[in-house]
């Protein structure tokens, strides 16, 4: 007798537990994941082209992401990555993309994007060059004065990315891909030497490597 009267409490127990919990839509529901609207981010390999590079990165969908990247560029001794004839640079640019991220909740991605930059390069050149005029008629004098050449350079290019996020919202970004530029040069007075000798050069036109890290945090 004592066995069944334990047998039947125990039982009447687990029903009692059984009815008090949550049961269906009045389960309480998991917190939903943070919805980020808005990555931002630094470029540190910037500052070896003497530049600054700003990312903004605004989400338009969960996996679907545009990044403005304005630039700015001044050295009045540049980078060993330009042309050694260069004794001042200044310049601007802006770069634009479009990022998806194919898995939702993923890291990986894949981007295309255009980007435009200006350019004002000063060095000391060897030619025929304007000192004035005389009833009218420009004077020229051929030796070595400062040169200027403005530089507009557009451009295309794609790439894959890995964009890692740690804690707080920081992430760290890695990518890499190719792209085409095209340089439109323009000179203060005419002569032989262009900035054109690699894809780092400001006055390249062609294929170039995109390859790059940021770090920045999504809000």
């Amino acid at each position: 007798m004592k066995k069944v009267f334990s047998f039947a409490l125990a039982l009447a127990l687990a029903e009692s537990v059984v009815a008090q919990a949550p049961q269906g839509d009045s389960a309480p529901a998991a917190p939903p994941a943070k919805v980020h609207k808005l990555g931002m981010a630094l470029v540190p390999q910037a500052i070896f082209y003497d530049g600054l590079r700003v990312d903004v990165q605004p989400y338009l969908t969960p996996q679907h992401q545009l990044v403005i990247a304005p630039q700015f560029y001044y050295a009045k001794q540049p980078s060993s990555l330009y042309s050694e004839k260069i004794s001042k640079l200044q310049g601007v640019g802006l770069e634009l993309d479009y990022r998806v991220f194919p898995n939702k909740g993923k890291t990986l991605y894949c981007a295309a994007g255009l980007n435009y930059n200006y350019y004002r390069a000063e060095y000391m050149s060897v030619g025929m060059y304007q000192t004035g005029t005389e009833n009218g008629l420009p004077l020229y004098e051929y030796g070595e004065a400062l040169n200027e050449q403005t530089i507009n350079r557009v451009g295309a290019s794609v790439m894959m990315g890995l964009q890692v996020g740690t804690l707080y919202g920081f992430f760290f970004d890695l990518y890499a891909g190719m792209g085409f530029r095209y340089s439109a040069v323009g000179k203060k007075f005419d002569d032989s030497i262009s900035f054109d000798n690699g894809m780092w050069d400001v006055g390249y036109t062609g294929t170039y490597l995109v390859l790059g890290f940021k770090l920045g945090i999504d809000l």
